[in-house]
């Protein structure tokens, strides 16, 4: 409970540095907020599609009561296709034209989940050409009136009734058995009846395609790392050697930052084919008692490691957790590695303000100390998320952006001088800005002076 404690300022830290960054960005590319009227009423949201986080909470719980991740995935997935039959709207499974006239069920029909695909591609394609939302919707709208057309023959509108008891022959034949053969066959049917179901496979498939081959390559690299050992030299020799490192340079003095630095360029490298959890033990003995060796508190050198195991999955070239983003947002993987490397850049520098500040709440420290490095923890994020991002209230021009990036810098060094100059600055930049976007408004406001 006391790790979790002093653990939730700096976390708090991360994601507003993460909120005030895509604030900005959002900003920067003009995307503004849905207005009030229009936006659902929450409990009346819930009352409607509530029960549709159920699935969300079984694949949370599952991990958390240690399950492993396809387990996990397995049920929440299993979940989602059951509860999607509740409503036609969320409804995943569809059946053969002809089950669904016996049934006196048309719209559970295929032909009309077709139409719905092809519905979904048209707005998709509307929305990539540079249409907007209503065109979407308009373009959809179209393919949707045009409904089904005219019924083909029974047996080619029912080809996967006949797969299904072909493929029920031939596993029978090949010595499956009666049971299994009828689960494959049936599971068989209800995917090729399922055009909605069908679609959801094959953007699963593409999605994994970034993350299996960039998988594929790093597993190469990884091998010629760990087989013969470098992983654990290297990560040994980064940390156990950087005062002869500092000392060969005449850095005298700077011993713990290049222990950081060293101990993050090992987490980076381990992280690649380890858990974090994995990563963590085995830095946990290699870095952390040098970082204990330069005065950092036993709870400081442990946390600074758990944070430098995150940064395999948000640092560029590997980065697998932007490269799985990448995949659901369909956009380049290496730029969204280095958008995430932006808004994540707390990761990096949290870890130097837990091993030269209290603000991990450390024993004898006062709470004025506690409170001002929170206080210009949190002011160095606001300006150097505006400096990163270029935008506050207007696009910043680079004048600006490196002077916000500069207060950000001295409101995180631990020295009071230092903590006032980064603050007036960062004040000063702020009222200059204030002062430029009123002028720029009253100038777009301003009457034309002649005809």
């Amino acid at each position: 409970n006391y790790i979790a404690l002093v653990s939730i300022v700096p976390a708090l830290m991360y994601y507003y540095a993460v909120y005030t960054s895509v604030h900005n960005q959002s900003g920067k590319l003009g995307i503004v907020g849905m207005a009030k009227k229009d936006i659902p009423d929450f409990w009346q949201l819930m009352k409607k599609d509530g029960y549709l986080l159920i699935p969300v909470a079984v694949l949370i719980t599952r991990l958390v009561i240690g399950r492993s991740p396809f387990d996990a995935a397995l049920w929440a997935i299993c979940l989602s296709i059951f509860l999607s039959f509740f409503r036609a709207d969320t409804r995943l499974v569809a059946l053969p034209p002809l089950i669904a006239r016996w049934l006196k069920l048309p719209h559970w029909g295929t032909g009309r989940d077709w139409v719905a695909v092809r519905a979904d591609e048209a707005m998709a394609a509307k929305i990539r050409a540079g249409g907007n939302n209503e065109e979407a919707e308009a373009a959809g709208q179209a393919v949707l009136a045009a409904e089904e057309g005219p019924r083909q023959s029974v047996l080619r509108e029912n080809w996967m009734l006949w797969l299904a008891g072909v493929l029920f022959a031939v596993l029978n034949v090949a010595g499956m058995g009666a049971g299994p053969a009828l689960f494959w066959s049936l599971a068989a049917l209800f995917i090729f009846s399922s055009p909605k179901m069908m679609e959801g496979l094959e953007r699963a498939a593409i999605n994994s395609l970034v993350i299996g081959v960039t998988a594929g390559v790093m597993g190469i690299v990884l091998s010629g790392v760990s087989l013969p050992g470098i992983g654990m030299k290297f990560s040994s020799v980064v940390v156990g050697y950087s005062k002869i490192f500092v000392d060969a340079f005449g850095w005298y003095g700077t011993e713990l930052p290049m222990v950081i630095i060293m101990s993050g360029a090992a987490s980076y490298i381990l992280g690649m084919g380890m858990t974090i959890t994995a990563a963590y033990v085995l830095l946990s003995l290699l870095a952390v008692p040098a970082l204990m060796s330069l005065g950092v508190p036993e709870l400081n050198a442990h946390l600074i490691v758990l944070w430098q195991t995150q940064y395999a999955s948000l640092t560029p070239p590997f980065a697998l957790g932007a490269f799985v983003a990448a995949g659901i947002a369909q956009s380049d993987p290496m730029r969204t590695g280095f958008s995430c490397l932006r808004m994540a850049y707390p990761l990096y520098v949290i870890p130097f303000l837990m091993a030269y500040s209290p603000i991990l709440m450390d024993a004898g420290a006062s709470w004025g100390s506690i409170g001002l490095v929170w206080t210009t923890g949190f002011m160095g994020l606001y300006a150097i998320s505006a400096g990163f991002e270029g935008f506050l209230k207007q696009n910043l021009t680079w004048l600006e952006r490196i002077s916000f990036i500069i207060a950000g810098g001295l409101l995180y060094v631990h020295s009071i001088w230092l903590n006032a100059a980064g603050a007036i600055l960062m004040v000063l930049g702020i009222l200059w800005h204030i002062k430029l976007s009123v002028f720029f408004r009253r100038g777009a406001r301003a009457p034309a002076s002649g005809p």
